[in-house]
């Protein structure tokens, strides 16, 4: 899809996901009409691409193993008591925006930072956007936990020094480690007790940090 398709749509999804990103930082929820203009941008997307740009039968095939993807792990996550039906509207509206990835608009941002994305092709844009909001939200319940629990502050000292440690003298990538012991604890608290943090802030991060450095896994193991 050409740029000027490409960054219309961003901008839209942009000012859109702040917007909600805001008001669940504020409410832990957001209006259903902010899911449903997003609803309709990603379908009016959706539909552009296929039609005009991408008809072909391999990018229909990828596009729509995207989306599914996208509504598979929501409702996955929506059962297991991760994340509200909103949040699964907005996962599944982001995957229509971007039935596969937008390598112009990606190479135009990632420029900025002058860095190139590093992500597969034949991988899902979605699942990439799922796992890079999995380190925002591990950060967040990180957070959270330590302003919480005295303990865990403790037990938290001890799991920093040897990843300062190592990022210091070795790679700062190892830093991306760091909430592993909450995401840890968010699966086994899964399905048991809702998680009341705010997902869309993450999610939004997991869409830029894709379209700027791609997949952070790719990153960390690189």
């Amino acid at each position: 899809m050409p740029l000027i398709v490409e960054m219309p749509v961003f901008l839209m999804v942009s000012v859109v996901s702040m917007y909600a990103s805001i008001k669940d930082l504020q409410e832990l929820s957001y209006s259903s009409k902010i899911g449903l203009l997003l609803l309709i941008v990603g379908a009016a997307s959706f539909i552009i691409q296929i039609l005009f740009y991408n008809f072909s039968g391999s990018i229909i095939k990828r596009s729509f193993l995207n989306i599914a993807t996208a509504l598979v792990l929501s409702l996955l996550w929506f059962k297991l008591r991760i994340i509200g039906i909103g949040d699964v509207e907005y996962l599944t509206s982001l995957a229509l925006c971007y039935p596969s990835y937008p390598n112009t608009l990606a190479s135009r941002l990632s420029g900025v930072f002058n860095y190139r994305p590093i992500i597969y092709a034949a991988t899902p844009t979605s699942l990439v956007i799922v796992t890079n909001a999995l380190f925002a939200l591990g950060f967040l319940i990180m957070f959270n936990k330590l302003l919480q629990s005295h303990t865990l502050r403790i037990l938290y000292i001890v799991y920093i020094i040897p990843l300062t440690l190592i990022a210091v003298f070795f790679t700062p990538k190892v830093l991306l480690l760091l909430p592993l012991p909450a995401i840890i604890h968010l699966i086994i608290k899964s399905g048991k007790v809702k998680l009341e943090m705010p997902f869309i802030p993450c999610v939004f991060f997991g869409f830029l940090s894709t379209l700027i450095f791609g997949d952070l896994l790719q990153y960390f193991y690189r």
